[in-house]
């Protein structure tokens, strides 16, 4: 539940809770327990299944329930809590997320006109990218979520042999929701890209990388890092650092 639950982060960042006091261990073993009866019917109703295919020997690992009406529920169930429920909760945390980004009050004091071109460039840029998430993952896990259906309340389904290719296809899609989604925000972040380059850059060059930062800051004599949080940090000649503070609303919006 890995990634799913990326969002549910970033709309805490968004609207911080009073709450000062979270357990967080708790909360990941309440996570572990859930997920575990959630998957259980699986591994006990699954087994293998032999036959002969081209006059080969076949073995298929299958679910086999002793009730139809069981196995429906079970289908119904995880399409509900794991695909259409969030989904929903998606798509409402993220539109606000993009409603407080986009209406928000602006900040007191002296605004140029140079702050508002970045904030609205700002804003161009997060808003499709939180759209983009929420309609990548419904056309990554629909197919996957409608095959079981499909498979459960179509008894024809399951005498085709086709289907078996068809399922593989579309775990496969399901999966790939992960990848597509680091990609998203790859090509639609600047933030993101800037960490990355930032994270690569000390491993890819090694002391290169780092005899050119100093000798970049000899010459100049400051140089400027942009912090995650969005902070401007001046390093001058004498080792002192000059370090801008941005509020918590605007260093909210640049972790996003």
């Amino acid at each position: 539940m890995g990634r799913r639950e990326d969002w549910i982060y970033r709309y805490l960042l968004a609207t911080p809770t009073t709450s000062k006091e979270v357990n967080t261990i708790v909360h990941h073993r309440c996570d572990m327990v859930v997920s575990f009866l959630v998957a259980l019917p699986t591994p006990l109703f699954a087994g293998v299944q032999s036959g002969t295919h081209g006059g080969r020997q076949v073995n298929l690992c299958q679910e086999h329930w002793f009730d139809r009406r069981l196995a429906k529920a079970y289908v119904c169930f995880i399409t509900v809590t794991e695909f259409l429920l969030p989904f929903f909760l998606m798509g409402f945390i993220y539109f606000s997320i993009a409603q407080r980004l986009w209406f928000h009050r602006t900040l007191p004091g002296n605004q140029t006109d140079q702050n508002r071109e970045i904030s609205l460039i700002r804003k161009r840029k997060t808003i499709p990218t939180l759209i983009t998430v929420v309609v990548a993952f419904f056309f990554c896990w629909a197919p996957y979520y409608c095959y079981n259906l499909a498979l459960q309340f179509d008894f024809r389904a399951g005498d085709d042999e086709s289907l078996l290719s068809t399922y593989f296809i579309v775990e496969s899609v399901a999966m790939l929701n992960s990848v597509i989604s680091t990609i998203i925000y790859l090509f639609m972040s600047p933030i993101f890209r800037a960490e990355l380059v930032n994270l690569w850059k000390p491993l890819m060059y090694g002391q290169r990388f780092e005899r050119r930062l100093k000798y970049e800051s000899q010459r100049h004599g400051r140089y400027h890092i942009s912090s995650r949080t969005g902070s401007n940090i001046s390093h001058t000649k004498n080792g002192s650092l000059n370090v801008v503070r941005k509020s918590s609303h605007e260093t909210g919006e640049a972790r996003l």
